[in-house]
């Protein structure tokens, strides 16, 4: 226990570069009274901090009292109480081994967990079709194809949506702030397009209100427990919005607006995730058709992060943010705590004191009414205000074979997301744990 209270004193004392998810901000204090038991006192009531303390990696006091910044240390022999420690790392392979020492090892029938490196996701699925590897996290067109019909009977996918894929603008931009053009660019997307060829039919098309299937308990009643989506891309209606708003088409086919600027934007995007390449190119005839122009900006991942961090793009396509509800999407999307700083995770830089309110009556409230009443209300402002515009619902990439090991997640057992790649803190660990040897 005291390298419980070591580990999060730690944090406190480098909270600007250890402490992203602000711990110290609601903590008061943490205390070991006996060998077993931590103490974690809350200077104000902070219930949306659970996912995060049961997130932090505990590290050894005797090892770390001397380190210094923990941000600033690489520590060569990482020590942990897990089903498998690191047993090598290499740029080629991370292999890790069984923990002997875990304290229900006899269970543990995976005694040896390599992560090699490919050369791209065509390497892995060839590797996955011929059972030369067994679990992986790819996206590749030719899934159903050249894995899954390979062995029917060995080879899987199970695919879980966990956020919206979303088009996010720069509300900075004058015109990108004016709710009328971030409604024309949403009616005119052909999402359905994007879903089936950009995404191989493995992404459904998202919900206006950003909720996922499965999160229906925190629709406002006027849905009537159904979770709405979009339609099919609507040209008419984008014309018809941006005319209504004053902005005029002009011989070149694109709108301009009454300050003569036209509609022309660039969208960032990493080169090398084809399948947003593929969504943007669809968007991009989308946008043309309903008088938008668009071009695709692709740049590596590195600069794709630092530009988003930094809001140096007119629009880009992402991810969100996984948790337990949909508030961890929500708040680090929508926060305007979140637009400055280092992590800065509201990209958009939405500033609303309205949403900011919502956001701080889930997070100071354990009445599950109070704050399924806030996510109704974030979900209209989602819905009606397009902050950022939903397209698709991002999944996890999950494959594997039988033909080894049995006992993976199913959507007959769903015991933890089975990304081969870490989402949430211990779905690995559970997938490892749950593995039977054929």
């Amino acid at each position: 226990s005291q390298d419980v209270v070591f580990t999060f004193n730690m944090i406190k004392t480098y909270a600007q570069d250890a402490d992203p998810n602000g711990l110290w901000t609601k903590l008061a204090s943490v205390s070991a009274p006996d060998q077993s038991t931590v103490v974690l006192t809350f200077a104000t009531s902070a219930p949306t901090l659970l996912p995060f303390i049961e997130g932090t990696y505990i590290v050894p006091q005797h090892i770390w009292q001397s380190v210094g910044d923990p941000t600033k240390y690489t520590n060569t022999s990482p020590v942990g109480t897990g089903p498998m420690k690191l047993a090598g790392f290499s740029s080629q392979l991370i292999k890790y081994a069984k923990n002997t020492s875990f304290w229900n090892a006899s269970q543990v029938q995976v005694d040896e967990l390599d992560y090699p490196v490919v050369a791209s996701n065509n390497t892995a699925l060839l590797e996955m079709a011929s059972h030369q590897a067994d679990w992986t996290g790819i996206f590749n067109a030719s899934l159903q194809q050249a894995f899954v019909q390979k062995d029917a009977t060995d080879n899987h996918i199970y695919m879980v949506p966990v956020v919206p894929v979303m088009i996010v603008p720069n509300l900075k931009n004058p015109l990108l702030a004016q709710l009328p053009v971030r409604q024309a660019i949403s009616d005119a997307l052909d999402r359905q397009q994007m879903s089936t060829s950009g995404e191989a039919g493995l992404e459904q098309v998202a919900s206006p209100t950003g909720l996922m299937p499965g999160q229906e308990a925190f629709l406002d009643p006027s849905y009537n427990g159904q979770l709405p989506t979009f339609g099919a891309a609507d040209p008419t209606t984008a014309d018809s919005v941006l005319t209504s708003h004053g902005f005029t088409k002009g011989s070149d086919g694109y709108y301009r607006s009454a300050a003569g600027k036209e509609l022309a934007f660039s969208v960032t995007v990493p080169g090398d995730y084809s399948d947003y390449v593929q969504d943007l190119q669809i968007a991009q005839q989308n946008l043309q058709a309903a008088g938008i122009k668009l071009t695709l900006n692709e740049v590596s991942d590195n600069d794709y992060h630092t530009d988003r961090a930094s809001h140096n793009f007119d629009l880009l396509m992402s991810g969100g943010f996984y948790g337990p509800t949909p508030w961890y999407y929500l708040n680090p999307l929508l926060n305007s705590n979140g637009i400055a700083g280092a992590n800065a995770t509201n990209w958009e830089q939405w500033n609303d004191a309205t949403t900011d309110q919502l956001l701080n009556q889930y997070a100071t409230s354990t009445d599950t009414t109070t704050q399924t009443q806030a996510i109704q209300k974030l979900t209209d402002i989602m819905a009606t205000d397009l902050p950022v515009i939903p397209v698709l619902d991002a999944i996890q990439f999950f494959e594997y074979t039988t033909v080894h090991w049995t006992g993976w997640p199913t959507p007959q057992n769903p015991y933890a997301i089975g990304s081969a790649y870490p989402l949430a803190a211990g779905d690995n660990e559970q997938v490892v744990l749950h593995l039977q040897w054929v």
